[in-house]
This record gives C-alpha cells, sequence and structure tokens, in this order.
C-alpha cells in the first residue's frame, strides 16, 4: 500500500513509522513545506496519560524520548504575589526541534521517504498517485482546506491574545503566573523544556492587549514590556522570540475525518488549545489509533477509515471539550480574582473537569487540606 503523509510534525512522523514498523508492505512518503530543522514555538509539555500510551505504542522511541526531556511532577500556581505548587503526575518537557529530529531519526532506518522544503499544490492530482493521503499539516491544513465542503469544517477564533517566547531561566515547576496591572490581567505559562531553557508564553484579553499598547509596539518592545510584567519571576533572564509574536488561537471542528482516499490527523483534523497543551499528544495519539486500525483490518481501506474515527471519536471530543472548558474559565477570569490564592489554584486546577477531587487527593493530599482550611468560596466537586 503507498501511503502519502503530508506534514512531518510529530503525529505525521510517528504514524510513518508505526506503519512501516509494522509491515514492509507500506511504501511511505513524506512531505513537509518547511526544511528539516524548521520549527515552530520553542518547546512542547507531554503529561503522564502521554507517556503511558507512547510507551506502549512504540518503548524505543519513549526511552529515546525521555533521554533528552525535562522532567516534573509539580505545578506552581502564582496568584496575589503567592506561589502555590501542586503535586501533578509526571511530566517531560522536550525541545520541539528536538522531538522532530529525534523522530526522523527513528523513520530513517526504515526506509520512509522523507521530503522537506515541497509544498503540495494540488491535492486533486497528488491524491491519484496514492492508496491513502494523510493530512497531518496543522490548524492550516491544505490537506483540509483542499476539500473544505467534504470535511465540513468549522474553524471558530478565539478572544484571547497568545506570545510565545523562551527564556534560559530555570523552572522548577509547570508554572501560571497571574499578574494583576494596570492596563489588565497578564498571564505567563512557563514551563522548562531542557536543562537550561524554558517556554514563556503569555496571554492576555484584546481589552488588555490595548490598553497596553501593544498593537504599535514592536516585537523588541513588547518582548521588553512582558520583560518587565514578569520580572519578578524572570530573575534577570531575558526573553527570546521567534519570528511569530502575537497570535490568536483558532479552534478547528471537523465532523468528517476523511474524505475518498484522504484523512485528517491532528491539528488538521481538530485543535485543542495552548491554555491546555496537548496539541502534539492528540495528534501522536491520533497515529496511534489509525495505526492500529490498519494492523485489524489491513488493506480494507473503508473499515481502516471507519475504525479509526469509531476508536478516537470519544477521545477526541474529550480534548475539544476540556479546551472549550478551559477557554472559558481563562475569559470569565475577573470572577475570580477575588479567590484567595489556593482557591485560586484548585480553581484552575478542576477547570476543564479532567482533574477533580478525588485525582487532586491522590496526587496532592496536603494542597486538597489547605483548600479545605481555605474560605473557599466554591464548592467541593467530587
Amino acid at each position: 500500500m503507498k501511503i502519502a503523509i503530508v506534514g512531518a510534525g510529530p503525529s505525521g512522523l510517528f504514524l510513518a513509522k508505526l506503519l512501516r514498523r509494522q509491515s514492509e508492505r507500506f511504501e511511505i512518503d513524506v512531505f513537509e513545506q518547511n526544511a528539516a530543522d524548521a520549527t515552530y514555538g520553542f518547546g512542547i509539555g507531554l503529561l503522564g496519560s502521554s507517556l503511558k500510551f507512547l510507551k506502549a505504542a512504540d518503548e524505543a522511541l519513549y526511552e529515546d524520548v525521555l533521554k533528552i526531556s525535562s522532567k516534573g511532577d509539580t505545578m506552581m500556581v502564582a496568584h496575589k504575589g503567592e506561589q502555590v505548587v501542586i503535586g501533578v503526575d509526571e511530566s517531560v518537557g522536550i525541545e520541539r526541534i528536538r522531538l522532530l529530529n529525534l523522530l526522523q531519526d527513528h523513520c530513517r532506518p526504515l526506509g520512509i521517504n522523507m521530503t522537506f522544503e515541497h509544498r503540495i499544490e494540488n491535492i486533486d492530482t497528488f491524491k491519484e498517485d496514492y492508496d491513502l493521503v494523510v493530512g497531518a499539516d496543522g490548524v492550516n491544513s491544505v490537506v483540509r482546506n483542499a476539500y473544505s465542503d467534504k470535511f465540513q469544517s468549522k474553524v471558530t477564533p478565539q478572544k484571547n491574545k497568545f506570545a510565545w517566547y523562551a527564556t534560559e531561566k530555570v523552572f522548577d515547576h509547570m508554572s501560571l503566573i497571574f499578574e494583576q496591572t494596570e492596563y489588565g490581567m497578564m498571564i505567563a505559562h512557563a514551563y522548562a523544556y531542557r536543562q537550561d531553557r524554558g517556554g514563556f508564553v503569555v496571554e492576555c484579553d484584546p481589552e488588555t492587549w490595548d490598553r497596553a499598547g501593544f498593537p504599535d509596539m514592536s516585537n523588541g518592545e513588547t518582548r521588553e514590556f512582558c520583560e518587565e510584567i514578569f520580572s519578578d519571576y524572570l530573575d534577570g533572564h531575558p526573553l527570546m522570540s521567534g519570528e511569530l509574536t502575537w497570535f490568536t488561537p483558532n479552534i478547528v471542528r471537523t465532523p468528517n475525518w476523511h474524505f475518498e482516499n484522504v484523512v485528517l490527523i491532528g491539528d488538521a483534523l481538530r485543535t485543542v488549545h495552548p491554555s491546555i497543551g496537548s496539541g502534539t499528544r492528540v495528534g501522536m495519539r491520533d497515529a496511534d489509533i489509525l495505526s492500529r486500525a490498519f494492523e485489524e483490518h489491513r488493506d480494507d481501506l473503508d473499515a481502516v477509515l471507519a475504525t479509526y474515527k469509531k476508536n478516537r471519536l470519544a477521545g477526541s471530543d474529550f480534548f475539544q471539550k476540556a479546551a472549550v472548558q478551559s477557554i472559558a474559565w481563562y475569559e470569565s477570569i475577573d470572577s475570580k480574582l477575588h479567590f484567595d490564592p489556593v482557591t485560586f489554584a484548585f480553581s484552575y486546577m478542576s477547570r476543564t473537569g479532567a482533574i477533580d477531587y478525588e485525582r487532586l487527593r491522590k496526587t496532592d493530599m496536603d494542597f486538597v487540606r489547605a483548600f479545605e482550611a481555605a474560605p473557599s468560596p466554591i464548592s467541593i466537586q467530587g
């Protein structure tokens, strides 16, 4: 079976490896419009559930990921100048380009053809040469857009603005920093992705963005402004920015996952949101489920694609629902600013429903006791 994978991000490369390892009958070509060493964003995080499925699907890759990752099992929420540290499931942070290079290294010995700096322009003609075309080309998917009337995707712009930075400040915990300024609330999502570097994503609502004057600032001025706002947490370390500074995420929903011999995975199919991360995890899990459908049905493509959607739909919906709930929490943050720091941290941790009271008791009973003793204006769930 001849398969083309459009997009050489983590989900596309992981699928290529899983399928080729499964059987040499798969002839796999991967096409990527960017260079092999190009990436957007600095680091990514893989949480405990990600590590479990990765180990089950590909133990060799799992072990290699651990070797080049920064590991942690705590989260810090800063509110009103007070830092609340919470025990969480084990997670790892990894530099995105190192993960991509690692996946490329795993694919090469298997005879997978990887072509970089090659953009597929005419999907109609292109798909005639393959038994299956996999769109793994991200939120702005060329594959999905070529058949927008068939996939019937809906793209919903979100409200809050994000700026993606890195810093040489080494964070001891995954950190959420809520800083009230004269312009409005500014939020930093910080995490270590290697031993000497961390990601630092700044978020604010559009009203704060306007009042702070960001629309009229250069990238350098924006970076310096954010350094000043979060100076208490950066310890004198500057922020480093890539080509993209401010962006507004979109939520992509796609009811039809495949059309003829074309199927979507990862952000090309559906997006989650920076406020919960998980994009890499979701895309790689898509690849895992699709490869397992091939194990079950071999060359019966209709059965493979139907099984892929059937077995993945619930998990896909779960993460998108969690993303929507997380967005709602951030966009209504003004109603929570009066909370004491511990109650605020509890509200943050439980915002999506994925982490409830019972789970928090298992990961950090001291935090739960502190919440129970706090002047809590919210009810305990669970």
